[in-house]
């Protein structure tokens, strides 16, 4: 039993971690989530657990802004969701492949037919040490899923092959947009072109 009280008090601080508001928040739903979730494993009931802290994120989920978390420059394209070798610096040879991986977090998940549907599009800009806009195009990436759960580990990969750009410091802005929730969040990567 003293195990159970330890992942019970480990869960709670989870759920403080999150947002520290939503643990005491009085008839939140998400609140009530954590604190059965503690209740069930301190009960020894691990899996009623898991699901009450599922439905936690997903009541968490549907109130957040869209973020964009883990933005990394990656060696080659992912494996899928975190499944990745960073590289280990931003510099690049002129005309080398760019990848990028990030996470979208809090896009809106909408239920239709009884599948779990995200719709998102991406643009992006090329700019230069002083911010003016070398380039770029809009909706250069399209997501539209369905899936019969609730997709929290969803993860972007994009790829950039800019020719002919001389040495210097420039930066890939990416903005993810939420066609669903009409919420958008961009990303600034900074690069160096040796």
């Amino acid at each position: 039993m003293r195990r159970a009280t330890r992942s019970a008090m480990l869960l709670l601080m989870a759920c403080l971690l999150v947002s520290p508001a939503l643990v005491f928040a009085a008839g939140n739903p998400a609140a009530e989530a954590c604190r059965k979730a503690a209740a069930s494993l301190e009960k020894g009931k691990a899996a009623e657990a898991i699901d009450l802290i599922r439905a936690a994120l997903q009541q968490a989920w549907q109130q957040s802004p869209l973020l964009l978390r883990n933005a990394t420059l990656t060696t080659e394209p992912p494996g899928g969701y975190g499944l990745f070798t960073a590289r280990p610096s931003n510099r690049y040879q002129s005309g080398e492949r760019i990848h990028l991986y990030l996470e979208p977090i809090g896009y809106t998940v909408k239920v239709e037919k009884g599948l779990y549907a995200l719709n998102m599009t991406a643009d992006f800009n090329l700019l230069d040490d002083k911010g003016i806009v070398l380039g770029g195009q809009r909706e250069f990436g399209r997501w539209m899923t369905t899936s019969n759960r609730f997709n929290t580990e969803f993860m972007m990969h994009f790829h950039f092959d800019f020719s002919g750009l001389g040495p210097g410091n420039y930066t890939i802005e990416v903005t993810v947009n939420d066609k669903f929730g009409n919420k958008s969040a961009t990303v600034k990567q900074p690069i160096v072109v040796q």
